[in-house]
């Protein structure tokens, strides 16, 4: 399970207000859109979780996946299999409830932690949810057919669920040394050919020849067509091709390593033994490694005091995937192009 806070943001905040979840029918005769807002799919103790909830969650994450991997799989792919037996479509099914169970599992502490949404949680919620519904995607919209009410209850239980996921890893140490976060940046050029049999070792020698007249690795590239690419790495990046080289040069040396796996020479160069940004980036990812370790380990404990979570598997199945929610922009000559910008438009309720 990833961490609620960047889980919260990835599968927009938005959905029913609990107040609004009473009086759901079993009745799955006719059902249409408008009717999830009363159609229990899930109960969290005896809170009622409708079918449109899980629907506004399902809906924006399937737009995401559409557009990631519809160019490579096309209409088929929710009926791919994915892991075990299971498609992809019953696979995200199974994500989207997950992520609603732990939201519930998270406000269920609030009161017990002292997590309230202030004045200013409460207009930040509401500007979130104008700005969503200016920005979304209408066949998302028109899909999930809520409320502005409807999504400002989900973003506020989703920003209570962020406040309570900061205070269970609020005594985390952000104390990285030096050391532990170090970076070194090494230059690599690969050379290989299309032969599995034969890579130039008469190119590698050239290389090296001119990285000892001075050269640099970016010169060497231009000179010879080839490529130098940059890399930022610790101890354990990287083993099983360049890694332990790499880790041994001093800055501004230089070595070649021969990969029998990818039949390639590796001319590596360091240039520098501490790379400053590359550290102050990693010790930030460390920090952030030792939340989501604190929270996974505070979040077992607390599913062991949760409330039953049931799912109707009845209602659930109502949801297909039949509706595409991404529809790839076309140029005049036919071609896609990515809906980068709308795409995060769609991640509302995005990380603080």
């Amino acid at each position: 399970m990833s961490r609620m806070k960047k889980a919260a943001a990835c599968l927009l905040a938005a959905a029913l207000m609990i107040g609004s979840l009473a009086g759901c029918s079993s009745s799955l005769r006719g059902v249409k859109k408008e009717d999830y807002p009363a159609l229990t799919a899930a109960t969290y103790g005896d809170q009622e979780i409708c079918l449109g909830e899980v629907n506004f969650y399902l809906r924006n994450l399937q737009y995401v996946y559409e557009m990631i991997y519809g160019t490579y799989y096309g209409d088929e792919m929710w009926d791919l299999a994915g892991s075990g037996s299971k498609t992809m479509g019953q696979s995200v099914k199974e994500n989207v409830l997950s992520e609603i169970y732990q939201i519930y599992v998270l406000n269920g502490k609030a009161e017990e932690l002292n997590v309230t949404l202030s004045e200013e949680d409460l207009a930040k919620v509401e500007t979130a949810v104008d700005e969503y519904l200016e920005g979304t995607p209408q066949t998302i919209l028109d899909e999930t057919n809520l409320s502005r009410e409807e999504l400002i209850g989900i973003y506020q239980r989703n920003a209570v669920a962020n406040l309570v996921w900061e205070a269970a890893v609020k005594d985390v140490d952000t104390e990285v040394s030096d050391e532990e976060a170090c970076q070194r940046k090494v230059t690599v050029m690969v050379l290989s050919d299309s032969s599995e049999e034969y890579v130039s070792e008469e190119m590698k020698d050239e290389v090296l020849a001119s990285l000892k007249d001075g050269l640099t690795m970016s010169e060497i590239a231009d000179e010879k067509g080839l490529t130098a690419s940059p890399y930022t790495m610790d101890e354990g990046d990287y083993a099983d091709t360049i890694g332990p080289a790499a880790m041994a040069l001093e800055e501004g040396g230089y070595y070649a390593v021969y990969n029998e796996t990818n039949k390639a020479w590796y001319v590596l160069y360091c240039d520098s033994e501490f790379d400053e940004e590359a550290t102050k980036s990693r010790k930030a990812e460390i920090v952030e490694e030792r939340k989501s370790a604190a929270f996974e380990e505070t979040y077992k404990q607390w599913k062991t005091e949760a409330a039953e979570f049931k799912v109707d598997e009845d209602v659930i199945a109502l949801l297909d995937f039949k509706t595409a929610m991404y529809v790839a922009e076309t140029t005049a000559a036919g071609s896609s192009e990515e809906e980068t910008t709308e795409a995060e438009e769609t991640t509302a309720g995005s990380e603080k």
